[in-house]
């Protein structure tokens, strides 16, 4: 099974983690499903469910001239945030 890298860039910090799933698609939810509510300041378990339901109708779009390279930018209390997923090789 794949292992996807997430870069997030949300409010001035950047929170990096990694997940297993078989598709960009399935990665992103068990990833967002998998956020430690206390690791993003003011983020708590309302916005978190908030993020699983727009994450849950959303797809990551393809990086143009990026090989498994997929990107979203979903809103989180209001503010962007930039969401990187790599599919990469396990060491």
């Amino acid at each position: 099974m794949p292992l996807y890298t997430f870069i997030m860039e949300y409010a001035g910090d950047t929170y990096l983690s990694q997940v297993k799933a078989a598709s960009p698609r399935v990665a992103l939810k068990v990833w967002v499903r998998g956020l430690p509510d206390d690791e993003i300041p003011d983020f708590d378990s309302a916005n978190k469910a908030r993020l699983v339901r727009e994450i849950g109708e959303a797809s990551p779009a393809p990086r143009t001239g990026a090989v498994n390279v997929w990107s979203i930018s979903p809103r989180i209390r209001g503010q962007s945030a930039l969401i990187n997923l790599v599919q990469t090789v396990e060491a």
